[in-house]
């Protein structure tokens, strides 16, 4: 069997989360999302024409309008006529030494990120993909490796209905998933499966010394019912906010990956041996362009690298990008795949 790399970016998770041009009709429906769930969560009744406050709604409504400001702050951040991208706002917080509002792009991102994937279903390809490759609830194909650039947990989450059990945590332990921010990283065998998230996830840990395991905001993700949900989820995008020494967000971007890191060094020896590369919904953009140079020209033998598909509606346009990093394969050999309903699985699986 051929020695298979998946790289993907937002379009192979957007079946559930919106790509960049569409992030800003998008929080706003969150927004309304949120504000309604908020009232599911904490309810206020009537009696005899009066409204009957809790006990704690003054705080209730303090963090609530708290948070529909910060989305809000997210929103215009993504409005396209403002902004190219959110990475080219937080590039520009970064050179400008803004680190509060870097902090507090990142927390919002995650917390965006966490409730989109709460209020719509994951993105199906994952299922059909997970229903292809495994060979039982917990064996999978050595010859798979896969590499995202994505801040969504799609890939744990999906996999929870294969593998019988509803921690998100306990999902990516099963998934041999390694992150970039979360410096703790396994010490396996490198030619297992295994899946590397690049930028990280929405996912954070504690600084002291006792904890620092990474947790997700929900780790029982579809089993609590939004009136445990909404709150706990607004306990951890508080302690993330007001916290920052004691709290660590796993969002981050290409600018801060420190290459001659362990993680780098695990990714460089499970990926070393790819013959074909699977890029899904992945358009290089220019502030990955070193990273991707790396893994692609350096990381994998430009001996054994011999086939690449790529898998967007705008194939053309990702192969155009790829050969600007990798001009050595032969371009009969960079194949466009545009049917979206599934991932691309090559016949050489």
């Amino acid at each position: 069997m051929a020695e298979i790399t998946y790289l993907l970016g937002a379009g192979a998770s957007c079946g559930a989360l919106p790509v960049v041009s569409d992030m800003y009709q998008k929080i706003g429906e969150a927004i309304a999302w949120f504000d309604l769930a908020h009232r599911q969560a904490f309810p206020r009744f009537s009696q005899h024409g009066a409204i009957l406050l809790p006990k704690n709604a003054e705080k209730e409504d303090a963090e609530l309008a708290k948070i529909t400001s910060d989305l809000n702050w997210l929103k215009e951040i993504c409005n396209t006529r403002k902004n190219f991208s959110v990475d080219t706002y937080a590039r520009k917080l970064e050179i400008s030494g803004n680190h509060s509002e870097y902090i507090k792009l990142k927390n919002i991102l995650a917390f965006y990120f966490t409730l989109e994937q709460r209020r719509n279903l994951p993105d199906v390809r994952y299922d059909n993909f997970w229903a292809s490759i495994l060979k039982s609830r917990k064996e999978f194909p050595d010859n798979i490796k896969i590499i995202s650039w994505n801040y969504d947990f799609q890939l744990e989450l999906t996999y929870q209905d294969f593998f019988g059990h509803q921690s998100l945590k306990v999902a990516r332990e099963a998934l041999n998933l390694s992150s970039l921010e979360t410096d703790m990283f396994d010490l396996r065998d490198s030619s297992k499966f295994g899946i590397f998230k690049l930028n990280g996830s929405a996912t954070f840990n504690s600084n002291t010394v006792e904890n620092r395991e990474t947790s997700y905001f929900i780790d029982q993700f579809t089993e609590l019912s939004i009136e445990d949900f909404i709150p706990r989820l607004i306990e951890v995008y508080n302690s993330l906010c007001t916290k920052p020494k004691v709290y660590k967000n796993h969002l981050s971007f290409a600018w801060e990956h420190k290459t001659n890191s362990d993680f780098f060094a695990q990714l460089k020896d499970a990926v070393k041996n790819t013959e074909i590369l699977v890029v899904i919904g992945y358009s290089f953009p220019f502030f990955n362009r070193n990273i991707d140079r790396m893994i692609i020209n350096d990381f994998m033998s430009k001996f054994k690298l011999n086939k690449v598909y790529f898998q967007a509606p705008d194939a053309e346009d990702l192969r155009e990008r790829f050969l600007a990093i990798n001009d050595t394969i032969d371009q009969r050999n960079l194949v466009l795949r545009k049917d979206l309903m599934q991932f691309t699985l090559p016949n050489e699986v």
